[in-house]
């Protein structure tokens, strides 16, 4: 990932106030079909959506913290929502958050194995919402996983009574007719 901070890729979300280039998710999408198209191995896509995250959540004390040296490419975050076989939506999450502590499993999340913290969707007494989680807290587990595509890192972690930041509550928008 070095390579691509210095080329300005990691922090193409960042905000330019904390070193980044503030630019759009359009922005990404275009750099993501390019490194797509050049089958580049990396952590782009776990650590767009957790830039996104923090940048969204509005946690100054998190965003000063970690924005900076994602976009320097010195940290690495990635994002853990999706639970069980397939499980993607956010209502439904059985990893669960209680008095700053997080307890659940995320089967399949980018580079967990290496990222300097993960970004998780989990449920608490207000709903679903995003906490931040640092590598080597007490409690998180990681196995790296085989799969097909070598290309790409995906990572078991579990959470075990890990203690954990709250960055934000989940967004959700009512749909007509839903």
């Amino acid at each position: 990932m070095a390579g691509l901070a210095e080329m300005g890729v990691a922090g193409l979300l960042v905000p330019a106030e904390h070193g980044g280039a503030g630019m759009e998710l359009l922005d990404a999408a275009l750099a993501a079909e390019m490194l797509g198209w050049c089958c580049t191995p990396g952590p782009f896509l776990g650590a767009a959506m957790a830039a996104v995250a923090l940048v969204e959540s509005g946690a100054a004390a998190a965003q000063a913290a970690w924005l900076p040296a994602i976009a320097s490419g010195e940290s690495l975050l990635t994002f853990a929502l999706g639970e069980g076989i397939g499980e993607w939506d956010a209502a439904r999450l059985t990893t669960r958050a209680e008095g700053g502590r997080l307890r659940g499993e995320k089967p399949l999340v980018p580079y967990g194995d290496v990222a300097d913290a993960v970004v998780v969707g989990a449920q608490d007494e207000f709903g679903p919402g995003l906490w931040l989680v640092e590598r080597g807290a007490p409690g998180v587990s990681c196995t790296s996983l085989k799969v097909f595509d070598m290309t790409r890192r995906v990572t078991m972690m579990s959470f075990a009574d890990v203690p954990a930041t709250k960055i934000g509550k989940w967004a959700t928008r009512h749909r007509p007719g839903a």
